[in-house]
């Protein structure tokens, strides 16, 4: 929720196709825990207007949803790393962190963590490819469907 707060300022040129955020609090004072209320955009939810046409009528949203998905990638950032932090110099760092604190959450739970430490491993070992990115771009993990 914190990077999503602190993203906006960076997707200025797609406003209009977001949410408006009306209010937020990180402090814990109000409520015990961060909130943000966000307006409603105009429209039909994915998971209510991909159910109404066949699925071999589904072309023109995922090609909509891509056209916005590369506007999203195309904004570039001062460093690799979430917007509102932990910030790296180089993508390598920020792959690897991800992972290091992904297996450390499963084993914090109770579960099992080799997958995600083998792919920690597998990152750490090719980090000059990681690293063939230079150049920070935003990348959305958020673009599901509930389908």
């Amino acid at each position: 929720m914190r990077n999503e707060h602190a993203v906006q300022p960076f997707l200025a040129p797609i406003a209009s196709l977001m949410p408006r955020i009306v209010a937020a609090n990180f402090t814990h004072e109000i409520l015990g825990r961060d909130w943000m209320i966000q307006n409603v955009v105009a429209g039909i939810p994915a998971a209510e207007g991909l159910n109404a046409p066949p699925r071999s009528e589904w072309g023109s949203f995922f090609a909509q949803l891509g056209t916005i998905a590369r506007q999203v990638h195309d904004v570039t950032g001062p460093h690799f790393g979430p917007v509102e932090a932990p910030w790296f110099s180089c993508w390598s760092e920020a792959v690897v962190t991800l992972f290091q604190n992904t297996a450390a959450d499963l084993e914090d739970a109770g579960l099992d963590a080799r997958d995600v430490r083998d792919v920690t491993a597998a990152a750490e070992k090719h980090r000059a490819v990681l690293d063939e990115a230079t150049e920070p771009k935003l990348l959305s993990g958020d673009l599901w469907t509930i389908h």
